[in-house]
C-alpha cells in the first residue's frame, strides 16, 4: 500500500507556547516545522535525535564547519554527529540564527528574574532551558 502524504502547506498540528515552556515532537521525513514569534524577542532551544537510534543527535560544530558559516539561514542544513542531514532551513524571515550560545541554567534565571517555585507560583514559576531539556529527554 502506498503511503499517503498531505498536500504541501497543509497544517497537521498547531500549538502556541508561552515563554519558558517546553515541548517535543517526533517528526517524519518530509514534514515542515514553522516557528513564529508573535510578540518579538523570543528564542528557542532545539535538540534533534534520530528516533530509531537515540545515540545519533544534532551536532552544531559539524553543522557550522561543513557549511563554512556561523550563521544558519535559508538553504542551510542541520547535521547529525554521524554526518546525516536532520533537517534543512527552507525559509527564514529573520535573516540568520546562531546555534552555539547554549541555553539558560537555574542560576542564570534566578539572577535575572528571581526565584519562583512551582509550589508557590504554579504555572507562573520560572523555568530554565537546561531543566526543560532534561524533562523532554526523559519522555
Amino acid at each position: 500500500m502506498q503511503e499517503q502524504h498531505p498536500e504541501p502547506g497543509t497544517i497537521l498540528y498547531e500549538d502556541k507556547l508561552a515563554g519558558a515552556c517546553h515541548w517535543s515532537m517526533q517528526m517524519r521525513k518530509g514534514t515542515c516545522l514553522r516557528l513564529i514569534d508573535n510578540d518579538g524577542g523570543a528564542n528557542i532551544g532545539m535538540l534533534f535525535y534520530n528516533p530509531v537510534n537515540l545515540l545519533e543527535r544534532y551536532n552544531a560544530p559539524d553543522t557550522l564547519k561543513c557549511q563554512h558559516t556561523f550563521k544558519l539561514t535559508k538553504g542551510n542544513c542541520l547535521y547529525s554527529d554521524m554526518g546525516r542531514i536532520f533537517c534543512s532551513i527552507v525559509e527564514d524571515s529573520v535573516g540568520w540564527h546562531e546555534s552555539v550560545c547554549g541555553n539558560t541554567t537555574k542560576n542564570m534565571v534566578k539572577q535575572k528574574w528571581g526565584e519562583r517555585s512551582y509550589q508557590e507560583h504554579h504555572n507562573n514559576w520560572n523555568q530554565n532551558g537546561y531543566n526543560s531539556f532534561l524533562v523532554e529527554l526523559a519522555k
